[in-house]
Formats: C-alpha cells, structure tokens, sequence
C-alpha cells in the first residue's frame, strides 16, 4: 500500500482537534469530531490494506490480525498501566475503583458500551472519566472483528473484488447511516454516539472510496483539484462552525471521504499544507498521543475541582505530545517492525497483571476518605432499560412500569431529565397498583411551549405536547422539570426573565386540561448545584476546603429556599391542589433543605436526586400512591 502523507497530515489535524476540545472547549466546541475523521480514515485505509494482502482466506485473516494486534495492543496496554500508576495518587478510592472497572472494559474492548450505559460524553462527571476516550478504540476493534471477514472472504472467491463487493459496502453504509438518524432522535445522542451500528457508516464511506479507482473516471479525475479543496473546507465547517450535531458529522465525515479520494496524487496548497514534515509528523505519533491526553486532561480538572489555569492546561497539552512521541518511540515502532507477535502478546499480559494488582495497593494508599463513602451511596442518575425504548412525538419514551400493561388510566411523566430522575419512584407505585405508564423526557430543554432554554427546545415540546393532546390513552399527565436555569428566551429567541417561567407552565397546564385529561405538577426542590458527592472529597483531599467549611455546603436555609420558591408553590396549589405534589417536604424541615442528612447523599449530581434515594421521599410516595389508588 502506498504511503500518503497527506493523511497523517490529517491525522495531526484530527487530533489535535481533539486536544482542543477537551483542554479547551469553549475553543473548538465542535473538536471531538476529530473522532469521526479517524473512523472515516481506519475504514479507507484498512480495506487499502486488505486489498493489498495476498493469499488464502485463513493464512490472509492471520496476517491481519497478528498487524492489528502488534500495532494497537502494546501502546494501549503499556499507556493503561502507566495511568493506572499515576492516578493511584490522584483519585480518592471510590473513584479508583470506578477506574478500574473502566479499566477492564477497555480492555475487553467494551468501553464504549460502558461508558454508554454508565453516563454519556456530553455532561455530568463524564469529564471525570480518565478511560471514556477509550471509547472510540472499542468501536475500532469491534469493526475489525466482522468487517474484514468479509473482504477477506470476497477475495478469496472472486480472487479480486467485485462489484458486489461495492454494493455490500454501500448497503452496509447506507444502512448504518439510517440507523444512525433514526436512533438519534429516538434513544438521544449518546446511544448514537458510542454504538458501532451507528458508527459503521463512517467506516463504511472510507471502505467504499478505497474500493474505487479515481483513474478510471477521467471526469471527475479533472475535477479532483479543486474539489479535494471544497471537500478539506467542508471539513473546517463542521469542525469550526455551531449547527445541528448531526449536520457537522455529516460535513466532517464527507469531508474526510471525499479529500483522501480526490486528494490522491494531486497537488495544491491544502495538500501541501498536510505534507508538511510538522504535520506529518504528529499524524504519525496522532495515536499515542490520543491515549495520554485525556487522562492528563482529567487529572488536571479532578486536581483544581474546576477549570485549570491557562498555563497549566498548555502544559498538559505539551505533556500529551511528550508522552505521544516517547510512546511512539518506543513502544509503537519497537513492537510494530522489531518484535515478533508474542513478544507483543507477553507484554500485554504483564501489564495486565501489573494493572490489576494496583487496585489493592491503591485501597489503602489514601487516609483522607472524609465523605468518600457518598459517591457509593449516590447512585446514578435513572436510564431508561434499553428495551423499554420507543418513539413518542420528538422523543424516546420508555416504560415506567415495564412488564405491566394496563390501557385504563395510564399515566404519563413529561419534562426532562428532572422528571426522569423521578421514574424510580413511579415505577415502584404504578407495580404496585398494577398500573402502566411511560416516561417522556426532553433533555435540555423545557416541556413549555412559551418560552423555553433554546429554539429548538420550541419545535421539540409543540410536537411532543401535540402529541400527547391527541392520545387518547395517556389522560394522567404528572409534569417535572428544571427550575433553575435563569435564562430562557421566547420563540423569536429574545431573552426572558426567569419570573415569567410560572406564567409558561400554567399555560402548560391548561392547554393540557382543555382536552379533558388530569394534569399533576411536581414541586421545584433545593439543589446543591455542586457535586457534593464528587467536588466535596476533592475538594478535601487536595485542600482547597477545611472539613468545618465542606460541612455548611450539605444544607441550605429553608428562608433561602422559600424566598425563591414561596410564589411558585402558592400558585401551583392554588391551581392544583392535592395534584400538586410537594417533593420538598421530604428533603426540607423549618430550618433547612438538605443535601445530606443523616450520612445519606439525596444528590447524584449538582442538581438530580439520585435513585437509590427515592425510598426517602416517604411523603411524595404517599400522596402519588394516593393519587394512583384513585385511578385504580
């Protein structure tokens, strides 16, 4: 296979798009697409590989594999020791042992359905994650375990490939690509995000340019010089401007397809630009240098329980090209052209050893373990089970009470993830009056149709509100939401003060009621809009706060919490009465609302309850409980 270094000048620009991002990303907001032009160059430049490969189907399979293995395997396993090492002094305990079940996903090669399940990428303490980048490596493997099966497959019956083998590819991508749109907008975008169904396309769009032969189109081989330059800016685009999610993958992706294609054997200043020996050259170590970054990104926010200094985060970005070059040099090239394919095996066994054997010594390396037991106690926030997934207006539902199927007097629970962090508590009630019903969450955005947090929010609640109006099935309608984001903007995107909210919701409510069905507001409650559970032992551990001082923040003043609220649960209950339930009861008495009590963490986050602490709202179970005993 010829050598392009344009590539690894493309390379180079992908991850280093990465590195922005991830150091910096109010910078390059878009540069964790850099991940989706790596996948669109591993699909071209793999089956390149495999077109070049010469033999019989198992001999051709072998010789694959034994590359892969001796490519991939000892950087990545020699980088997980190393961090395993460093970050025994960096995170409290319960963060170690999160980190080490990471640590066998990757590799398994299943992180990316870890972090999946276990979070996302967009939010939350995912930022505290130092394995979630492996992630993308998962989606990789995955790919070649099936994928080159078949090509090798092809050539060894049809001694070349074949039209047919063109088409399997574009049905492969094509479909994929279908499936990628529709799980979007039904499961959100971090099933879509981490899953390889919805990855193969971009693989498969590289797959099916490599399979083409520019030379035998001679017209569009006399366009190739400016259209590997149009192709390069479609890149930029979706990298540097802010539009849909989907719109900039989809410019990215393209982008890098067409450029590899038309850019074969051309010349002008783009092209010229990747060659370059800078450019090349960071495309050539671009991997290693994928591994050690996240973990010193994370390290750096996990220390300063915040954005780190300036400088210091441009060192962690000279300390991410240190350790890329060093692990190239010596690792990647001693294990891909010296060594022979068990000396790359033994290795990837000691270090599996040597990794896990750092859990026990890591168990006991740290005495300060003030408020350490929380982040076990929390509990995440409440997913949806993967197969209580299906489309309901702009959203993915889930059921509530899977397994219970009711059609009289189903309930249905609409807001966000403020009213999915609630489900736990329904599902337990709803089972035990043997009722069905569903959840309908619109995360980041409000269920109001008034005003809400982003344009899009608008379109998004009208079509899931329209919907619910004209389902006859679901006449119980409990609404939970976020209070507290103070900026919301009306429909012609002007800005809104945060005291109009109460008008939005009422209208909510009527137009709800207008069609007959009953309409049930749960309250706004105190949040500590920190993570106690994650911030609080950092916070210590590294003292940035005295014991006496981490100990005011597990509670708030009941006057604060009413000053702000007071209007609010007046109104409400005036409105709905006993469907008003009033969540703040069971987590507020006279003098505070609390955050912790008792020993027992109420917040998963700065802001959702979390679920394992629903058995402590004993008051809302019972007046819920009520309400479903009347619908029984």
């Amino acid at each position: 296979m010829t050598y392009r270094s344009e590539i690894d000048g493309l390379r180079a620009l992908a991850v280093c798009s990465v590195l922005i991002y991830h150091f910096f990303p109010n910078i390059l907001p878009n540069g964790y697409l850099g991940v989706d032009i790596f996948f669109v160059i591993s699909g071209y430049l793999i089956t390149q590989h495999l077109l070049g490969i010469k033999g019989n189907f198992i001999y051709t399979l072998k010789y694959f594999y034994e590359r892969r293995v001796k490519r991939l395997f000892p950087a990545l396993f020699v980088f997980l020791t190393i961090t395993a090492l460093g970050l025994i002094f960096i995170l409290i305990n319960s963060d170690y042992e999160n980190f080490i079940s990471s640590l066998l996903a990757t590799k398994t090669f299943w992180a990316n359905f870890y972090f999946w399940k276990d979070g996302g990428y967009f939010g939350g303490n995912d930022q505290l994650k130092p394995l979630l980048h492996t992630w993308s490596l998962s989606v990789e493997e995955q790919f070649y375990i099936f994928y080159p099966s078949f090509l090798f497959f092809s050539l060894w019956a049809k001694k070349r490939f074949s039209l047919s083998t063109i088409f399997f590819v574009g049905v492969l991508t094509i479909s994929s690509f279908f499936i990628w749109i529709i799980l979007y907008q039904i499961g959100g975008e971090n099933p879509a995000f981490f899953l390889l169904p919805t990855r193969i396309w971009q693989f498969g769009l590289g797959s099916f340019f490599a399979l083409l032969d520019l030379k035998k189109y001679s017209y569009l081989l006399r366009l190739s010089y400016i259209t590997s330059i149009v192709s390069f800016i479609l890149i930029l685009l979706g990298l540097l401007i802010k539009i849909d999610k989907q719109l900039q993958t989809l410019l990215v992706s393209f982008g890098t397809a067409l450029f590899i294609f038309f850019s074969l054997n051309k010349k002008n200043f783009v092209i010229f630009t990747l060659k370059s020996y800078l450019l090349t050259g960071v495309g050539k170590i671009s991997y290693s240098i994928y591994l050690y970054h996240w973990p010193i990104a994370v390290a750096l926010v996990y220390y300063y329980v915040s954005d780190p200094p300036l400088i210091v985060s441009l060192l962690g970005i000279f300390l991410s090209f240190l350790l890329g070059l060093l692990s190239y040099r010596f690792v990647e090239v001693p294990f891909r052209y010296r060594f022979n394919f068990k000396s790359s095996i033994m290795l990837i066994f000691t270090c599996v050893i040597i990794t896990f054997s750092l859990s026990k010594f890591q168990s006991n390396y740290n005495d300060k373990t003030y408020f350490d037991g929380w982040a076990k106690m929390t509990g995440t926030n409440y997913r949806c089970p993967i197969n209580s997934y299906f489309p309901y207006g702009f959203s993915r539902a889930c059921l509530l009470a899977e397994g219970v199927i009711n059609k009289k007097n189903k309930i249905l629970l609409l807001g966000n993830s403020h009213a999915q962090m609630y489900a736990p508590l329904f599902s337990e009630s709803l089972k035990e009056k043997g009722l069905g019903g569903i959840l309908l969450p619109l995360n980041n955005c409000l269920p109001t149709i008034t005003i809400n947090k982003d344009l899009s929010c608008f379109k998004y609640a009208m079509r899931n509100l329209q919907t619910i109006l004209d389902d006859q099935d679901y006449n119980h309608i409990f609404i939970s939401m976020t209070w507290y984001n103070h900026k919301y903007i009306d429909k012609n995107g002007n800005d809104v003060e945060s005291k109009f909210l109460i008008n939005s919701v009422i209208d909510l409510i009527n137009r709800i009621r207008s069609v007959g069905k009953t309409v049930y507001l749960i309250s706004p409650i105190a949040i500590p809009k920190e993570d106690l559970s994650s911030e609080l032992p950092r916070k210590l551990k590294f003292n940035w706060l005295t014991e006496d001082e981490a100990s005011k923040k597990l509670f708030v003043d009941r006057k604060k919490y009413d000053q702000e609220f007071k209007n609010f649960n007046l109104k409400f209950e005036e409105i709905l009465g006993q469907n008003y339930i009033k969540v703040f009861r069971d987590l507020c008495d006279l003098k505070n609302c609390y955050f912790v009590k008792n020993n027992i963490m109420y917040f998963s986050d700065a802001s959702h309850l979390s679920k394992n602490i629903m058995k402590e709202l004993v008051l809302s179970k019972r007046q819920i409980t009520n309400i479903l005993k009347a619908l029984e």
